[in-house]
Formats: C-alpha cells, sequence, structure tokens
C-alpha cells in the first residue's frame, strides 16, 4: 500500500510575518516523518508560493494552518491549488478552524477535512484513513464531509506523553534563512484569561490540561539547534514559562541546564507578572546569565476592572512591579495589552494611557487594540448573556457593542485610521510596533552577545544605537499619548469624524510619520554597517 505524501505549508499574509517558524505545522511534520510519511514542509508569502514544484511534488493531501489574518490569502491558494493539482485533498488546522471549522467548510467546498485541536494524533490517523479507504467515523478531532453533509466528529484525546514526539522539522528555519529558532516546551496553561483560546484549543473530555517537557529534553532541542543550524538565538514560546507551579523550580532548572552546558545563547520568553513575588536577584542573575535577553508580560491592562474583565489573576501593582523588576535588571519587556473591550470606561481608558506613557509603551501604539472574542472563551459568554454580542460574520472577531456607546465610535475611529493598510499612519503603527519591540529585543541580544565576546566596540556601538532609537520612540510616545488623551475627550463630549480626524492630524501628520520611519530605519542601517565595517564576523550574527 503506497503511503500518502503529505504537504504541510504556512501561509503569510501581508500582516504577518514569516521571522519565525509556523511550529504547528513543523511539529506535525516531524511526527508524520518518524512514521515513515513523505511530507515537504514550507512557509511563504502569496507572492512566494511555487505551484510548479507542488504540482511536482504531487501531494495527496494539502494541510494548512488558518488565522484571522491569514483566511483570505488560505481560500485564495486553496483555489488555485485545486486548479493545478485537483487529486490534492485540502485540510485546515489551528486557531480559526478549531471554533469555526463548519462554517469555513461551508464558506469554501474545496476544504475537505478540518482539525479541531492538537493536530498530530489526528492528522495521522486522517491519512492512515485515506491510505486504507476506510471511513472517518472514528478519527476523534476532524470535521469531514459524508453525503453533502459536514460531520463533526467528538474530540480527540491529548496525546498524553507529549514529552515522546519528535524535535519539530526544521525546514522554515534552512528554507526562510532564519536566525530565531522556536521551542515549545508545554502545551496549554494554568491561567484562564476570559479572552484567551487556548483553554479550549488544549483540552479534552471537556477539560483544559497543561502538559510539560523535561528539561533536558527542552536544552537537548536548543543545543541540537545551535550545533546543527548554527542558531544562537531562541524564541520560547510558552503561555507562560513558570508553570506549572509557583516554585519557578521550571525556570531555574532550565537556566542552570544551559549554564552547565556553557551554550552561549541568547533568548526569550513570556512570564505572568506575579512572577515579581517570588523572582529573587539571584534567580534573575541566573537568567541573564545563560542568555535571557527579553521578556514578554502578559499585562492586558492598567486598570483593575478591565483586568476583572479579563480574568486576570494579576493586579494593578503586579504589572507595575513586574515592569520595574525587570527593567532594573536590565532585561528588556515587550508587553501584551488590550485597551478596549465592551466593558471600557472613560476612567479606565485613562489609566491605561497614563501608565502607558509612564513606562514609554505608548511608542507602539497599545492603545488602539481592542478585544477579539472567540466562540468558546468565557468572554464570549459573558457577551453573551449581556446581550452585546451582535450578528456578524463569524470571523468578525470584534462583533460586540460597548456598554457605554460613546466608545464605540472612538475604538472604530483608531482602528480605520491606524491599521489602514497603505497609509502613512498605518505604516508608522506597523514601523514603530518592530522598533519599540523587536529591534530593542535585538539589540539587547547584541548588547549580551558582544559582553560575553567581550567585544567592546561593538557593545559601544550598539549602546549608542539604542540611545538613538529609545530618543526618537520617547518623542513617539508623548505625541501618540498626547493624540489619545484628546479623542479621549472629544468622545466623551460628543462624537464628530471630522473633528477628529483634525486632532490625529495636528499630532501625527503624514509628514512626522514619514520622517519617523524613515529615521528609525536610518538608525537600524547606520548599526548594521557601522558592525561589519568594524569586523566582517558581524554580518552572521544579525538578525
Amino acid at each position: 500500500m503506497r503511503k500518502v505524501k503529505v504537504l504541510l505549508i504556512a501561509l503569510y499574509s501581508d500582516k504577518m510575518l514569516k521571522n519565525l517558524e509556523e511550529i504547528g505545522i513543523c511539529y506535525i511534520a516531524a511526527f508524520l516523518r518518524n512514521k515513515g510519511y513523505d511530507v515537504m514542509l514550507s512557509g511563504v508569502y502569496e507572492n512566494e508560493i511555487d505551484y510548479k514544484k507542488i504540482c511536482e511534488f504531487a501531494p495527496d493531501i494539502i494541510g494548512t494552518p488558518v488565522y484571522s489574518q491569514s483566511k483570505d490569502l488560505v481560500y485564495r491558494f486553496i483555489n488555485r491549488v485545486k486548479e493545478e493539482c485537483s487529486e490534492a485533498a485540502i485540510c485546515v488546522g489551528g486557531f480559526l478552524p478549531t471554533y469555526y471549522g463548519v462554517e469555513m467548510m461551508e464558506e469554501n467546498p474545496l476544504i475537505d477535512y478540518a482539525i479541531r485541536g492538537e493536530g498530530e494524533s489526528v492528522f495521522l490517523e486522517l491519512i492512515s484513513a485515506i491510505e486504507k479507504n476506510e471511513g472517518f467515523e472514528n478519527v476523534k478531532g476532524l470535521n469531514y464531509r459524508k453525503n453533502n453533509k459536514i460531520i463533526v466528529n467528538e474530540k480527540q484525546d491529548l496525546i498524553e506523553d507529549y514529552e515522546a514526539l519528535p524535535f519539530p522539522s526544521r525546514d522554515l528555519l534552512v528554507e526562510n534563512k532564519l536566525k530565531i529558532a522556536q521551542i515549545s516546551s508545554s502545551r496549554g496553561c494554568s491561567g484562564r484569561c476570559s479572552f484567551c483560546c487556548c483553554p479550549n484549543f488544549w483540552q479534552t473530555n471537556g477539560k483544559h490540561k497543561w502538559r510539560g517537557r523535561k528539561v533536558k529534553r527542552i536544552v537537548d532541542e536548543i543545543e541540537n539547534i545551535k550545533q546543527n543550524y548554527g542558531i544562537d538565538y531562541f524564541s520560547l514560546i510558552e503561555n507562560s514559562f513558570e508553570d506549572p507551579g509557583s516554585n519557578f523550580r521550571k525556570v531555574w532548572d532550565t537556566a542552570e541546564e544551559i549554564v552547565s552546558r556553557n551554550l552561549q545563547i541568547y533568548y526569550y520568553l513570556c512570564f505572568r507578572t506575579e512572577f515579581h513575588k517570588k523572582a529573587t536577584d539571584e534567580l534573575l542573575d541566573l537568567l541573564k546569565k545563560s542568555g535571557l535577553c527579553s521578556v514578554y508580560l502578559g499585562i492586558e491592562s492598567f486598570n483593575e476592572n478591565d483586568l476583572k474583565v479579563y480574568k486576570k489573576i494579576a493586579t494593578v501593582e503586579d504589572n507595575i512591579k513586574a515592569i520595574e523588576l525587570f527593567r532594573s535588571a536590565q532585561i528588556n519587556i515587550t508587553i501584551g495589552f488590550i485597551n478596549f473591550n465592551p466593558y471600557s470606561s472613560f476612567e479606565g481608558l485613562r489609566e491605561n494611557i497614563d501608565l502607558l506613557e509612564k513606562y514609554g509603551f505608548a511608542s507602539h501604539f497599545p492603545q488602539i487594540r481592542r478585544v477579539r472574542v472567540f466562540r468558546g472563551t468565557s468572554l464570549y459568554t459573558m457577551l453573551e448573556n449581556d446581550g452585546l454580542l451582535r450578528e456578524s460574520r463569524y470571523d468578525d472577531d470584534y462583533r460586540y457593542s460597548y456598554r457605554d456607546s460613546r466608545i464605540e465610535p472612538l475604538a472604530n475611529f483608531l482602528d480605520e485610521e491606524f491599521v489602514k493598510v497603505g497609509s502613512m499612519l498605518g505604516t508608522l503603527v506597523s514601523i514603530a510596533d518592530y522598533y519599540s519591540n523587536d529591534y530593542l529585543v535585538t539589540l539587547t541580544c547584541y548588547k549580551r552577545r558582544f559582553e560575553n565576546e567581550r567585544s567592546d566596540k561593538a557593545l559601544e556601538l550598539v549602546i549608542d544605537n539604542e540611545l538613538k532609537v529609545k530618543e526618537l520612540l520617547a518623542g513617539l510616545n508623548t505625541r501618540s499619548s498626547g493624540c489619545f488623551r484628546r479623542l479621549l475627550d472629544f468622545a466623551e463630549n460628543g462624537w464628530d469624524q471630522t473633528q477628529a480626524q483634525g486632532i490625529v492630524r495636528e499630532y501625527l501628520d503624514d509628514n512626522y510619520a514619514k520622517k519617523m520611519c524613515i529615521d528609525l530605519g536610518r538608525k537600524k542601517a547606520e548599526l548594521y554597517l557601522k558592525l561589519t565595517k568594524l569586523d566582517s564576523k558581524y554580518k552572521g550574527y544579525l538578525i
């Protein structure tokens, strides 16, 4: 019996970046290859799709993850690839098909299957059933078509021995010449944030279950990547790295294992802000010694009412103390933040912008972000019960009303003005987000690396560049905060679209936005030029 040939492809829209791996399909690829299957793995933008290569490979089934940002692109790909390779079956997976697989299959009749939740076992059982020409009734976690109907099977059991999964395939590191590798050391989360898809995605028998890997196995994978792919930069992508407990044993042990192997890596990971309560100077020093350069904190809000809506464990005080803790340790911080939700108040929005400005985060415009609502989350149920959900498309993540109706035109206006693809202001938001987050993370990695290598001249160049970039961002932080406060006052007392646009132009006109984008770009280019002139070896370091 001929084994099924599989194409797994990540499709990146213009709203997505491909500087990181699509770790889900990388795991599935490794799992299927380990079972003897021929798997082609790829990650591309739309204009890079090589249909000729796909047809030459002649896949029997094509699997692709789908996100809200990529759905339209995925549909265009499906329509085209079915014209080119009509025999290939189409399977979608990921968060969107998990929650809306039936709607997607109704919307696009070319989709043959949708996988809900964890993908490895479901995909294996699916292709095994295809090979044997059997039915799909027993493939848990699968949506499929039968007699012109969409059948939804019961949820699958999670893989109990998560540790036994092979390391994910690293084709995308090579294909896209990536400088950062992703490491997944667990699945699930012990938190219960109301907006988060995670509890419903990683669950079985109605229960959400956290599963983790042994520290030695995690560091084995890091060492394997460093040795075989020459990668020194790593992103550990857990929802919260201190899970499953509050004694931080996993954090201690991981850092100690990295140090004991003298790996010389540079990495970033996620923490809850309650971390500050038990984090000691000794632990922070160990983390820095092991290569921790930056942390992601899911702050979400700087007012207590919103934190209750989001069912966050942390308080505003925890958020502030965590920021100050990591900054005092010279560990870079990026944040998750959700400014608008259906229960937002003007008082809460003012509290948010005051602390966003104080800590310099308004430079990347988190104040324009609205909560996204997915079916299956507790926030979705809350909105249903309170009559705040509106009739709309299934994939409209913002299909809700606001308790204070004055806030809605402001939230919609900010989305229209600041997220507009192709506009100068939209470009500024995108550029500012990169330099406020990714670029500052990168500079922190460079600083730590040059300190370790005692490359004093290179270190001096990076520190000087960081100061100049932060100075530019500080000016933007002040302007964007001032603009938001003016719009808040305006929205509270009566809305007029034209006048609101005038306020935005007063603070962030096209000339200012263009100059800011150019100035930030020049700083990066100047640093790269100076480093490579200093020593050509630095070309290999640059992200």
